[in-house]
């Protein structure tokens, strides 16, 4: 407790700048000013660059957003709102695994048929192995990754 109202007294900072995004709505209105088959990754861009207004407020683009968008690109069947929603997924976009795991998530998301997290064709890995005694870093990176898919798998199912 001591700790707490140690952090409650200290003031708060002051903001720097703010970092804003559109919502869905006013997105597809931005995004209605392309051509038909704009890739999401390529608007997403453009709107970055249009948006620059001041030093007080500043895009909140990541650069995992425009790789979720363009690793999906190539899937039919999902619109543009469901590509929009995926595309802030919490997958770590520098692990290669995660993202093809996010492909695959996606992959059935476009084929718009229910599946369960542990089937094969997810091929999650929901089995870790065991180990006696403290967890070794390896194997917390492993849980970790595991709870970032399964999160990810939740908030896909969400979008439908």
């Amino acid at each position: 407790m001591e700790v707490i109202r140690h952090a409650m007294a200290i003031p708060n900072p002051s903001l720097e700048r703010a970092y804003l995004w559109p919502p869905f709505k006013v997105f597809e209105k931005f995004a209605q000013q392309f051509p038909e088959g704009t890739p999401l990754a390529t608007t997403i861009a453009r709107f970055i660059d249009v948006s620059k207004t001041s030093t007080l407020f500043q895009s909140a683009e990541s650069e995992g957003m425009m790789k979720l968008a363009h690793a999906i690109e190539h899937l039919p069947n999902i619109d543009l709102e469901s590509r929009y929603n995926i595309s802030f997924a919490p997958i770590q976009t520098s692990k290669d695994e995660q993202m093809e795991i996010f492909v695959r998530f996606a992959e059935v998301l476009s084929d718009a048929k229910p599946i369960a997290i542990d089937s094969p064709l997810l091929g999650l890995p929901l089995h870790l192995a065991k180990s006696p005694g403290k967890a070794s870093k390896v194997g917390l990176e492993q849980l970790e990754m595991l709870h970032k898919l399964i999160t990810c798998y939740c908030w896909l199912a969400f979008d439908r």
